[in-house]
This record gives structure tokens, sequence and C-alpha cells, in this order.
């Protein structure tokens, strides 16, 4: 469980050692309870007179330590190291510092147990560990909390689904392409709206894929996260993909609602005033969605709901999205990123199942209705599975695994680690599935090679009558040419 942050230290005694600790906060500042209801730990600045910070050194004697200056900011650790107390982590051991090189060094009855050198660790005051209120020291420590395991399963997720993702916002990308320009296909109110839902799924993929890519950086953790680069991608990132999710209930609802009425959505008439509906509804919501987020973040208030207090988003705080510190004693139910994403994605995939389930019914209907008129009931059926696997895939279905994953990655961690990637292939390669979904059908294919082939027909004779009319002049302007010039020759 990743520990609060620390704080700080000011009282520097005196030492002839030119070794210096960092202070795990701005000076003048204890590890201690603050807020209105003295909820969470913090550093807090301190009033009364600090005592002698005094450790053992490796010589064996015991002064006081020298602190540095600081930056007037809380102590960060490098890269994915967090800081630990290292009562929490190690209990009662031995504690000495280097007085050559600074290191911290830990051991237990005289045998070694760990060195952290001079920069992964620092020093603080705090009054929780003192049962009446005097001040106590100790020192938090840059803890590496993966194993050798669970860095190369980070390795590979950081390679493997970012890749995904960006090879999936290809396809979206390719999909959009053909629906904005061949004319035929974006004819039909259902294509403007899956012309929405692709378009917000590429910006989706493609600032994922990049938001992955920064989490790669070894300065990712001390610079990048909190900062407010970070946050605008939270955002668009929490936006995009809750808009897609709505975009995909509409292409749901439309779907169920024609199939319903068995009539063909190819034919639908294309009104303007049923697009704008859909429009505000996909993408007015999720943008109220981002608005109460950014109150929330930005008056903070302290929410209880059946003694149960609320998360608050802190986008951009734990990492370029929602997030709330990892808490063993919380379920993944109670999580940030559980109450502002994935619970309103159950709420939109439990309504797209619904309508999946209610166009598979009415599918299966007309079908035996057809059933006399099948030639062969092995490609019938063949051709029947091949139509349901694609709704699924439009009306999102698949996504209930990605809720699943979530909440195994939350409660068991690495252990679960080939299932969660098993689980999560199918939405990582959601701009290849909706390809083949959309675009990889024999009518549609034919629509964008007419489209496609009669434009380049057009350009290439365009060309023709160009170089035609160019020739035709020419002679023209030389036989002119040659007839004034002929009195001149005969003279």
């Amino acid at each position: 469980m990743r520990s609060v942050l620390p704080v700080a230290v000011i009282l520097a005694v005196a030492t002839s050692s030119e070794i210096e600790i960092n202070p795990c906060c701005p000076l003048g500042q204890i590890y201690t309870l603050v807020g209105e209801n003295q909820t969470e730990a913090g550093c807090k600045l301190y009033e009364g007179e600090f005592p002698p910070f005094i450790a053992e050194w490796s010589s064996g004697q015991e002064r006081g330590v020298e602190f540095k200056t600081g930056t007037g900011e809380k102590f960060r650790c490098k890269g994915s190291l967090l800081p630990v107390s290292i009562r929490n982590v190690y209990g009662p051991v031995e504690v000495r510092i280097n007085e050559s090189t600074g290191e911290l060094q830990l051991a237990d009855n005289g045998t070694d147990i760990e060195v952290y050198s001079n920069e992964d660790f620092c020093g603080f005051y705090t009054d929780l560990f003192s049962e009446d209120g005097k001040l106590d020291y100790t020192y938090t420590v840059c803890y590496d909390q993966e194993t050798t395991g669970e860095k190369e399963q980070k390795k590979f997720t950081g390679i493997f689904y970012p890749s995904a993702i960006l090879v999936s916002a290809f396809f979206t990308l390719l999909t959009l392409v053909f629906y904005l320009t061949v004319g035929t296909i974006r004819k039909t109110l259902f294509s403007k709206i899956t012309i929405g839902f692709l378009l917000n799924v590429f910006l989706c993929y493609l600032m994922l894929g990049i938001s992955y890519y920064f989490e790669l950086s070894s300065d990712y953790t001390n610079t990048f996260l909190g900062s407010l680069a970070c946050k605008i991608i939270g955002y668009f990132v929490h936006h995009t993909f809750i808009a897609f999710f709505f975009w995909m209930t509409a292409m749901a609802f439309n779907i169920a609602k024609s199939l319903s009425a068995m009539k063909v959505v190819r034919n639908q008439n294309s009104s303007l005033k049923s697009f704008l509906v859909y429009f505000l509804y996909a993408q007015g919501i999720p943008t109220l969605f981002s608005i109460f987020i950014a109150l929330m973040d930005t008056f903070r208030p302290i929410i209880f709901i059946e003694n149960i207090h609320v998360p608050l988003p802190n986008m951009g705080e734990y990492s370029c999205f929602v997030g709330s510190e990892y808490d063993t004693a919380k379920s993944f139910f109670e999580t940030s990123v559980f109450l502002y994403f994935y619970l309103i994605v159950i709420v939109l995939i439990t309504f797209n199942l619904i309508c999946f389930l209610v166009t598979a019914f009415n599918l299966n209907r007309h079908w035996h209705q057809m059933q006399r008129v099948q030639t062969s009931c092995a490609d019938g059926l063949t051709e029947h599975f091949s139509i349901i696997i694609k709704l699924s895939v439009i009306m999102g279905v698949p996504w209930i695994l990605d809720v699943l994953s979530a909440g195994l990655s939350y409660q068991f961690g690495a252990k679960t680690f080939t299932l969660r990637v098993v689980l999560d292939i199918l939405n990582l390669m959601t701009g290849i599935l909706i390809f083949l979904s959309l675009i990889c059908k024999p009518s549609v294919w034919k629509q964008i090679k007419e489209s496609y082939c009669g434009k380049l027909e057009k350009t290439s004779l365009q060309v023709t009558k160009s170089n035609s009319s160019t020739t035709t002049n020419t002679s023209y302007k030389t036989a002119s040419t040659t007839r004034q010039a002929s009195p001149v020759r005969s003279v």
C-alpha cells in the first residue's frame, strides 16, 4: 500500500560532517493530521520547538544531522519509486548514515538489509507516533514495491498496450476517412452517428496511446504527473472515452429501433433534427461530466453517503486520468476511477446490452421467416453468426471485459496479469474490430470501389481532356503560324 507523503524537518544540529540529508518537506513543517476533519495526514506548519534530530553514523557515533536547504517543496522519489516510512516497511531496524557517502544503511541484528543512496531517502518530524503529542523523527525511503516479475509485466504492458492502442487508432482513422469521403456511405442517419462515434474513438485512442508513452519516462512521477499537461490529457481522454460510449448507445438504439420495425437501416432518411438530438445527447452529457469533475477537484467538497466517504476525482494527480490512492481497506467500487468512469460505463453497457438482445431477437425472428428461401442452411448460419458478432462489437458488448479487468487489477494486482491481458486484448484491438465490422462488408467495399474508381476515372478523363485541348490549341497555333509565314518564303 502506498504510504502518505512525509514531512519536513526544520532543525539542523551543527556537525563536523559535510554530509547532509534531504528534508521530506519544506522547513518548519511536520507530518501530522491535516484538513478540516483531520482525516488525512500530510505536511503542516509547526510553531513549537523542534528537538535535535540525532542520527547514528557508520563510525558508531551519535550526533545531529544537517538538512539540505531544499526547494520549498515536498520530497519526491524518482521514477516509479514510492515514499514510504521505514517503520511501515522494515519495522524496528538499526539505522545508520554512512559518513563517506551519505547512504542510509538498514540492518537487523548486525546483518545488512538494505542501503539507500543519499537521494533516495529523507528525514521528517511527526507527532503521530507518540501518545503524548511530542515530536518524534524518522526516515522515509524511496521504496520499490515491484518485484522482478512485476517489472517485466510493466515493461510488457508499457510496450504492447500503447502499440495496440495506436494501431487501433490508425484503423479507426481509416474507417473514418472512408465514411467521410464516400458519399453513398454517409447518407444515412446511422452513418452520421457512426462518424461521431469514430471521431471520438480515434481522438481518445490517439491521446491514450501518447499518455502511455509518457508513463515510460523516468521523470513521469517527478515532473509530468500532477502537471497541467497531465491534467489536460486526463480530461481529454476521459471526455472522449465517455463520449464514444454515449455515441455507441446512440448507434445501438438506432439499430434496435430500426430492426424492431424491420426497416433497412441504409434506407433510413437522414434527418438533421434527429442527428442534432443524438449529438446533444452523445457529446453534451460527457461535457457535463467533465465540468462536474472539474468543479469537484476545484472546490474539493467532503461528501459522505451512508457513512462512506466519496473520493474526489483527483484528475491528473495519481495518473493522467481520474484516480485515488491505493488502499487495501477499500474495494474497487469505492475508488475514484470506478465512481467517475466505470460506473458510467456500466450503465451505458447495460443499456447497449438490452438493445443488443432486442436486435438479436428481431433478427432471429426475421431469419425464421426467411428460412424457406435459404439455399444453404450452413451458409445461412455462418452469415447470421457473423452479423451477431459484428453487432456485438458495434454495440460495445466486449467492454464488459474491460470492467472485469480493472476490478481484478485493483483487487489482486500482478497475480491476475495473464488473465487481465486476455480480457484486454479485444478492447485494445477495438479499431481493427470496428474496421472489420463496418468496412469489411461486400456492399460497403463495392461502394468504396465505385466511389474511388469513379473519382480516378473522372480525374483521368479531365487530364485527358486537358491534354487533348492543349494538343488542339498547339496544332491550331502551329497551323496559323505556317499560314502567316508562307508569303515570306514565297518572296
